[in-house]
């Protein structure tokens, strides 16, 4: 019963704090979900694996280059995702800011 309340929710991308310039949102999404991962990854391969040598890494062109540098990147990227939670996570239990308040509770009388 949730699963499909939450597949039939409307999402409005333009309150997505990311750039997305209007009429062009889903465009933008996708080229962000393909291309930012593969240009990290392209980087990883570049300065750690190629040791920043142009020749050495226009060696390591694979057949499926383009998966293998996505997955390099899409792995770097989440990881960097799930570390910055974390340190949020307890950041936030460490030192609450107790001038806040829960929006669902600010409503109460």
């Amino acid at each position: 019963m949730l699963s499909s309340a939450l597949t039939k929710k409307n999402i409005n991308l333009s309150e997505i704090p990311i750039f997305f310039p209007q009429g062009y949102e889903k465009v933008y999404l996708i080229s962000y979900i393909f291309l930012a991962p593969y240009i990290v990854g392209e980087i990883f391969l570049f300065i750690y694996i190629a040791n920043a040598d142009k020749l050495l890494f226009l060696s390591l062109t694979p057949e499926n280059f383009f998966i293998f540098a996505w997955a390099i990147g899409y792995e770097i990227l989440i990881t960097t995702l799930i570390l910055y939670l974390i340190i949020h996570s307890f950041l936030s239990v460490w030192f609450p800011n107790k001038n806040k308040t829960h929006p669902s509770l600010s409503n109460v009388a």
